[in-house]
């Protein structure tokens, strides 16, 4: 270098913006110690000089492509500890429940990727249980899956007093998304707290119908059927009539919603209720 040339300082690289930092790092302890840093909070500034509503923005910041904010994403990526931060950080109530572009909360998307650590601290955190999706789903419905690991979900959330009886804007249950699934774990868990196996969708099906039309389809589509004959319970699909007691579908799920479903049916129930009779015991002495 030529004598007397002052050497031009080199500017730091700016950091990548939140949702970026957090993609590109896997590891969640070094994550929680920068997510709230000056550096990468002067970056991120819309304003001088820095002030409570820069960070609200900051964590508020929405993905263009899919409204993910860095709560959801720290839902997806199973991160508790960043999580439990990035609401204390926000505005009071204002993060916990903020919704994507499909009207999906981070309590959402933690139970659609199986993230039980992040639900139970979304949960301590506030988060609203019972609201729905677009479609009508809340989180109970995103919990059901066929994996062995999902019934861990759906007993969390259950256990924080989910709806067991919950239906989207199609009329499905929990239980007839498990069934349709084939998810015996998720099934048994759903019955064991409540869940009906009496109900109907908006297409007038039942659980059971749904556990041997998703096996059905999968016969059809490998070219094997097993209809014979009519009966009451028959449904017809491309010319074949099938049977509620064919087993086309899972024979454990037939088994325990068959027993569910006539255990129910031979249940007393009240012709009056409790307020109805309570009138009626009023008005005997008057009917005598």
């Amino acid at each position: 270098m030529a004598a007397g040339v002052k050497q031009q300082p080199t500017r730091a690289r700016p950091p990548p913006p939140l949702m970026d930092l957090m993609v590109s790092v896997e590891k969640e302890e070094w994550l929680v110690q920068t997510v709230r840093s000056e550096q990468l909070l002067d970056a991120q500034s819309t304003a001088a000089p820095w002030n409570v509503h820069n960070v609200y923005a900051y964590l508020q910041e929405a993905r263009p492509i899919d409204g993910f904010t860095a709560l959801h994403l720290a839902a997806e990526m199973g991160f508790p500890s960043l999580a439990t931060q990035i609401v204390e950080g926000g505005p009071p109530g204002s993060l916990v429940d903020r919704v994507d572009r499909l009207g999906r909360t981070p309590l959402m998307v933690a139970s659609m990727c199986q993230q039980v650590e992040v639900i139970t601290a979304l949960l301590a955190a506030g988060a609203a249980i019972g609201v729905a999706d677009h479609a009508g789903k809340q989180a109970l419905h995103h919990a059901i899956l066929p994996s062995k690991g999902a019934c861990v979900t759906v007993n969390a959330l259950l256990a924080a007093r989910a709806d067991a009886n919950t239906q989207d804007e199609n009329g499905l249950t929990p239980l007839m998304i498990a069934t349709a699934l084939d998810a015996l774990p998720c099934m048994e868990t759903l019955v064991r707290h409540g869940a009906k196996v009496i109900c109907f969708d908006r297409d007038g099906r039942m659980p059971l119908d749904l556990a041997q039309g998703s096996r059905r389809e999968r016969h059809i589509k490998n070219g094997t059927t097993h209809a014979k004959g009519h009966g009451r319970y028959g449904h017809t699909s491309g010319g074949r009539t099938f049977h509620r007691w064919d087993n086309l579908g899972s024979t454990e799920a037939q088994q325990l919603l068959l027993l569910e479903e006539r255990t129910a049916r031979r249940r007393a129930v009240p012709a009056f209720g409790e307020a109805e009779g309570r009138r009626l015991h009023a008005a005997l002495p008057l009917l005598c």
